[in-house]
């Protein structure tokens, strides 16, 4: 017999969960196989980046500009981190949801508002 938690993650395991797209996206974009298995998907922010990790890339987390860059107290907002045309790769997380920025575009799985305050940012690289 399974756990609850157990079985709430396994329950919540999809290809089209924001963690897996945001993974699948990140993967992609360095020439590293996606996860094509739903058993295989991460269902929390800190999954990802553990996958990432075993997948040969690394990642960086950023605080520096989730807070300086608008020297305010509240973290800056999607919106405005895509605005900053950041090249490279970008995994970013807001409350209770993942993307992915690959060179400004957005990866998204549920279109979440451009508004919304990032909780996390962190730089990936190989």
């Amino acid at each position: 017999m399974i756990s609850f938690k157990e079985f709430l993650i396994e329950t919540n395991r999809s290809l089209t969960r924001c963690t897996a797209v945001a993974a699948n996206a990140i993967l992609t974009h360095h020439g590293k196989t996606p996860i094509t298995h739903e058993k295989d998907c991460p269902v929390y922010g800190i999954d990802v980046l553990g996958e990432l990790k075993n997948r040969g890339l690394k990642w960086k987390p950023r605080t520096d500009i989730l807070h300086n860059e608008y020297k305010d107290t509240k973290p800056i907002t999607l919106q405005q981190f895509i605005k900053q045309g950041r090249s490279g790769t970008w995994y970013v997380s807001s409350a209770n949801h993942a993307m992915a920025v690959v060179n400004g575009k957005l990866h998204d799985s549920a279109g979440k508002s451009g508004k919304r305050r990032l909780t996390g940012i962190y730089e990936i690289t190989k």
